[in-house]
């Protein structure tokens, strides 16, 4: 049996997450999501706890959260981070400050609130695990998407430092560095990308769950890259691409 908190229950990778963790009848989730969805049959099982209309920004959300898994729980959770937002490539100059707190609010500061305010139920529960995802534009900083690598950045920071600060106690903090999912959202965002290498959701999610489950953890504080070999990507420049993408 394990135990899970899957933020971002709305997104695409969030449901992918629900859908393949729901399928074990023995394990538990707590599901939040900022806008209400619908899961059908899923959410009607005791082992399943579903919070919509959550703001990790707001405390008093989180605290609702943070409540739920301490009497949910009765030993240590995996969250798994599914929030986030993600615009396109905009220039520097022509990105509204607005948008650029929308990003680093949605990519960071959600991860960073709700996991402050669980470590106490961590700790009470013996350990467990923080799951988050970021880009590779971390290592590659491209440009046209300063705001969301900066994010990015951050959040991979911040798990370095919690991991270093917690591991004593068994939690651990991991960070996947992810290339392109395949979406309709990214279809249209990237009409002309190498469709065929993009990440299948499926496939993180399943590497994900294989990787908090196994029974000796060596991992703690680490950025792991998930990608496919891309032609188009080790052969071209960031601006080559770009450009094809806007012949």
């Amino acid at each position: 049996m394990a135990n899970y908190i899957i933020t971002g229950g709305s997104s695409y990778l969030g449901r992918e997450f629900i859908n393949l963790l729901s399928a074990n009848k023995n394990d538990k989730l707590i599901i939040t999501s900022r806008k209400k969805i619908d899961f059908g049959n899923i959410i009607h099982n005791q082992n399943i706890k579903y919070f919509p209309g959550i703001d990790l920004l707001n405390e008093v959300d989180i605290n609702t959260i943070v409540n739920a898994s301490r009497e949910f729980f009765t030993e240590q959770f995996v969250v798994v981070h599914c929030t986030g937002y993600y615009a396109g490539q905009e220039p520097l100059e022509t990105t509204e400050i607005e948008e650029s707190n929308r990003i680093f609010e949605s990519n960071f500061l959600t991860v960073y609130n709700l996991s402050t305010l669980l470590l106490p139920v961590m700790r009470e529960k013996g350990g467990g695990h923080f799951i988050g995802f970021s880009c590779n534009s971390v290592k590659y900083h491209y440009p046209q998407m300063a705001p969301f690598t900066a994010a990015k950045s951050a959040l991979e920071s911040y798990f370095k430092s919690l991991a270093n600060e917690y591991y004593e106690i068994g939690i651990y903090a991991n960070c996947f560095q992810l290339a392109t999912l395949f979406t309709e959202h990214e279809v249209t965002l990237k009409p002309y990308g190498d469709h065929k290498k993009w990440l299948q959701l499926s496939e993180v999610a399943n590497y994900v769950e294989q990787f908090v489950t196994q029974p000796l953890q060596l991992h703690n504080g680490n950025s792991i890259q998930l990608y496919h070999y891309s032609d188009t990507f080790f052969h071209k420049s960031y601006f080559d691409r770009i450009k094809k993408s806007n012949d």
